[in-house]
């Protein structure tokens, strides 16, 4: 069983998703799209932390993706496919997330 910390940095709502609820939500008639959804989310995370990305394709420095750091950042960060002509307005630092960073890569 999984358990995770959170701390909220501001006002906030939390609701909790117990395993029972997401067995029968992926269960339900419109779960093979939620299952579709996580099965390409734990690949996209998987490929992130084996090669290291977003921190490897940074040039000028050597990163080693089978490090404990790249490897880390890689399960944290999403991945952002734009589409031609598409922008990316991201978060204030002052959002409840925090202060994020952005690696563009191509385009």
């Amino acid at each position: 069983r999984w358990m995770t910390s959170v701390r909220a940095k501001g006002p906030c709502r939390t609701l909790e998703v117990t395993e029972d609820a997401l067995r029968k939500a992926l269960d339900s008639p419109g779960g093979t799209a939620l299952k579709e959804g996580v099965a390409r989310l734990e690949e996209e995370r998987r490929s992130q932390v084996a090669s290291g990305l977003p921190l490897s394709m940074l040039t000028g420095i050597h990163i080693n993706p089978q490090e404990a750091g790249p490897r880390i950042v890689g399960l944290l960060s999403e991945r952002l496919v734009l589409a031609p002509g598409e922008v990316l307005e991201p978060d204030r630092d002052t959002a409840s997330t925090g202060s994020q960073y952005c690696f563009i890569n191509k385009g």
